[in-house]
């Protein structure tokens, strides 16, 4: 018997099956790659001033770990403006198929009509995508009068600077695109929809640039269905005030697993960051504070 087949177990080649994400973080220890969600930074225009002083003071201790994907920059300035590019291009899509659907001929009983039927099902297909992509592309209630005067963009661009990605090569990205879509991956639910699977890529091109085994916390303010194995509990969670984490989905454990060669993804809760960096730095967060941000997203562990 070979020494690969002696040391072969269960996880071998289903490394997701381990769930090691699951397990939560003493401390941020060196090299942990930061990634900040679009709704983690857009949240802060939702808080008085001295509750946003205190998270931003927070994530700042985690300047030398933090990154900002291109995408999640594109969410956050879409954000900003009161409005998402992602109902948007849904709005497109159904109003070229409702154009389409306007030159068949009205026979019934004919191939036109099943060609109607067709793209009337198209059309509810996408309001059904909708509806699941609801969290991702609800941009939240701005305080309007927090722009007025804004003292958190100039923070944040301080604690980004250097540490926000480019945009993609669009030829590298339509190929990723292509791959996915073929193979039926679970943040691409549709070619039109691909605000996920652009976040993801970038995530995981950032990774590869670390270190072997680089793990990741993903922080976000919102719940990302497509991105969760658990996103039903994290729902019923957040309506009842139950504690629950929320846990990635098995395909992005794997991806992540295999590009960085054994690190872990792990989701994180604002709240969640801010115990940690609390904790690791000393850095002062109030319970009012934290009230705050239980509040306006999921209830962290």
């Amino acid at each position: 018997m070979s020494i690969t087949r002696q040391t072969r177990t269960l996880y071998s080649d289903f490394v997701e099956y381990k769930e090691l994400d699951r397990a939560t973080l003493s401390s941020i220890h060196p090299g942990i790659l930061v990634i900040f969600d679009s709704t983690a930074l857009a949240s802060l225009y939702q808080y008085p001033t001295r509750t946003s002083d205190e998270i931003i003071r927070a994530f700042s201790q985690l300047r030398g770990h933090a990154f900002l994907p291109h995408q999640a920059l594109k969410e956050f300035w879409a954000a900003l403006d009161g409005a998402s590019p992602v109902p948007a291009a849904a709005d497109r899509v159904r109003s070229a198929l409702a154009s389409f659907k306007e030159t068949l001929p009205e026979e019934k009983g004919s191939p036109w009509s099943a060609l109607r039927s067709v793209t009337h099902q198209l059309d509810h297909s996408i309001a059904q995508i909708m509806r699941i992509l609801e969290p991702t592309t609800d941009t939240g209630s701005i305080n309007v009068a927090r722009r007025e005067d804004d003292t958190i963009l100039p923070r944040l661009n301080r604690l980004f600077t250097g540490r926000v990605g480019a945009a993609p090569s669009p030829e590298r990205y339509n190929q990723q695109l292509a791959e996915a879509a073929e193979q039926g991956h679970p943040l691409l639910p549709s070619a039109n929809f691909d605000a996920d699977f652009a976040l993801w890529t970038q995530c995981l091109a950032e990774a590869s640039t670390r270190v072997k085994g680089t793990d990741c916390v993903f922080v976000t303010a919102g719940v990302r269905d497509l991105w969760l194995r658990n996103s039903a509990e994290v729902r019923a969670a957040a309506a009842s005030g139950k504690p629950i984490r929320q846990l990635a989905n098995r395909q992005l454990l794997r991806e992540y697993a295999q590009t960085t060669d054994g690190g872990v993804f792990r989701i994180y809760t604002v709240e969640e960051i801010l115990k940690l960096a609390s904790r690791q730095y000393g850095v002062t967060v109030s319970d009012a504070t934290y009230h705050a941000v239980r509040a306006e997203e999921p209830v962290a562990v």
